[in-house]
């Protein structure tokens, strides 16, 4: 983690956001209660006072990633860019390999829809001028 100063709220805006918490059922998660484990002071930032650190890590990126194209694929060209220098580890290279040669068939399926409704012409077809 690193070191990140955060100014402290107002004591009335805590009272209110406790207030808030509080009023509401909480259900724990492994990641919550590891925090409060470490660092009661940071749960209480982090749950209650709604002061969460952004975090990019590589295994964060990662997960973005394979989450977008699992669960969002048309926003994925919003969301990243393609590079050859930075390649995924492999557990994440792994799954998006199976990820695309699962989605193969359906994909080669939907440029045939399209090629026979004229609407995708093969990158190896050159017009001819």
């Amino acid at each position: 983690m690193s070191a990140k100063f955060i100014t402290p709220a107002p004591f009335s805006e805590r009272m209110y956001k406790e207030e808030e918490f509080f009023s509401k059922p909480f259900l724990m998660s492994y990641s919550g209660l590891n925090r409060l484990l470490f660092s009661p002071s940071l749960f209480y930032n982090h749950y209650i006072l709604g002061q969460k650190e952004d975090v990019n890590d590589r295994n964060m990126i990662e997960g973005k990633l394979i989450h977008c194209l699992l669960l969002n694929p048309d926003n994925f060209d919003n969301e990243f860019v393609v590079s050859v220098q930075d390649t995924p580890s492999d557990n994440p290279r792994t799954l998006l390999h199976r990820y695309w040669n699962t989605t193969l068939p359906f994909r080669q399926k939907v440029i045939h829809v399209k090629t026979c409704m004229n609407l995708h012409r093969p990158s190896w077809i050159s017009l001819q001028i």
